[in-house]
């Protein structure tokens, strides 16, 4: 089992349309000393006893999704 710590938790309202607005949850948390993880889950599909198993989800999707690396 895998220590995570929760840095924050909050609700905040997104626009994926111009006319659409969703209220989310944001949750950014933190696995020993990798980079910050950010969830935004729709707040009508959240549950709080969902949040370990999205947290295992996201993190599977962190090992394969590297960095980016650009010009300047």
């Amino acid at each position: 089992m895998t220590e995570v710590n929760i840095l924050s938790e909050m609700e905040t309202m997104i626009y994926p349309t111009v006319d659409t607005p969703q209220l989310v949850v944001l949750i950014q948390y933190q696995v020993g000393q990798a980079p910050l993880r950010m969830l935004t889950i729709p707040k009508a599909e959240y549950r709080h006893q969902d949040l370990p198993r999205l947290i295992r989800e996201d993190m599977e999707k962190a090992k394969t999704a590297g960095p980016r690396i650009i010009e300047v």
